[in-house]
């Protein structure tokens, strides 16, 4: 009897964990979107300023509201340490990651801030490691480095042009990488009392209250047209509100977070594909061998822990377009422009 709970217990946690996987996977999937949308959001007029404001902002009004209609306004009603964590997303994550983001862009181009950033998992590990929250295996640092090298791949194109490289452009590139590594961290410290939707929202908010503050749209600075709304009501909707919620989800249902910016990573991929498919730019052979690499990664790390080994060796824890840009560098861009108006 012992050993037939012990077995459906273990299924259990695997199925959790399988799900977990797959929530984290379709949101990488669906941030590969953004890319194309961002496309047409600037054919038709749009700056980065607005393209950035639009999708946290929408994002945050249709989170707020579908927030209400299902939990009701008491589903708001958190402690302050879950508050406080969602706070941390919001402006850390959304706030300060993205200023840092944009200063690398600046100093090293777009294409190498986007390899730096792809070092955040290593943050990840580091930082879990550090917490006692889990620990470094040999598989894992595998696939986070297959990751990397794909990634990288993936961007460059297979081209190997020589951009200008400047000290603080890498060092702001590697901060960029470090609070994005923050990310599944602080969703999963955030969502332990409050359910993912009300994080997502709440993070969200944050990441608003901060854009507005750079941005001061109450100055005039937002110029739209019925194009541009549409294209950014899409953008906030599916590859931002929905996308976020899937990973905050499937971030709750991992033990390892340092797998998390792993599994997401498919976003460099779809992107390339898009931007061959949509816009015919040129992918290269090292470029589709990139994406062989980022899917190997991605079911190298999404293989399940085995039930004895996650009990064994887990550790303790206490209760307390056609612009000429690639689609694939534009993922890099929209996090650009979300500060581009400081």
């Amino acid at each position: 009897m012992d050993k037939l709970t012990h077995r459906g217990a273990g299924s259990g946690a695997g199925s959790k964990a399988a799900r977990g996987t797959a929530a984290v996977v379709i949101a990488g999937l669906l941030w590969g979107c953004i890319g194309p949308l961002m496309v047409e959001m600037e054919n038709a007029g749009a700056t980065t300023q607005v393209i950035a404001f639009l999708r946290i902002a929408i994002a945050a009004l249709a989170l707020g509201a579908f927030t209400v209609v299902r939990c009701g306004w008491k589903a708001f009603r958190v402690d302050a340490r879950t508050l406080a964590f969602c706070a941390l997303l919001g402006i850390a994550c959304h706030g300060a990651y993205n200023a840092c983001y944009v200063i690398a862009v600046k100093g090293v181009g777009v294409a190498a801030s986007s390899v730096l950033l792809r070092i955040a998992p290593v943050f990840t590990l580091m930082i879990g490691i550090i917490l006692a929250t889990e620990r470094s295996t040999a598989v894992k640092v595998a696939g986070i480095a297959v990751d990397i090298v794909g990634c990288a791949l993936v961007i460059a194109g297979g081209q190997t042009a020589s951009v200008g490289l400047s000290v603080a452009g890498i060092a702001f590139g590697v901060g960029a990488a470090a609070l994005y590594s923050l990310n599944p961290l602080l969703s999963k410290a955030a969502d332990r009392k409050a359910n993912p939707l009300v994080v997502t929202t709440y993070s969200f908010l944050f990441g608003t209250a901060a854009l507005a503050l750079w941005l001061q749209p109450w100055n005039g600075t937002l110029v739209v047209n019925p194009t541009i709304l549409g294209y950014g009501a899409v953008l906030a909707l599916v590859p931002t509100a929905l996308a976020y919620l899937l990973y905050y989800a499937g971030a709750g249902m991992l033990d390892e977070s340092s797998k998390l910016p792993v599994l997401s990573s498919l976003e460099t991929p779809v992107a390339a594909l898009l931007g061959v498919a949509l816009y015919g730019e040129q992918l290269g052979l090292a470029g589709f061998a990139g994406i062989v690499l980022v899917l190997a990664s991605v079911v190298l790390l999404s293989r399940p822990t085995s039930h004895r080994t996650a009990h064994s060796h887990r550790p303790h824890r206490t209760h307390g377009g056609r612009s000429g840009v690639p689609v694939a560098q534009r993922l890099a861009n929209v996090r650009e422009g979300d500060v581009r108006a400081a």
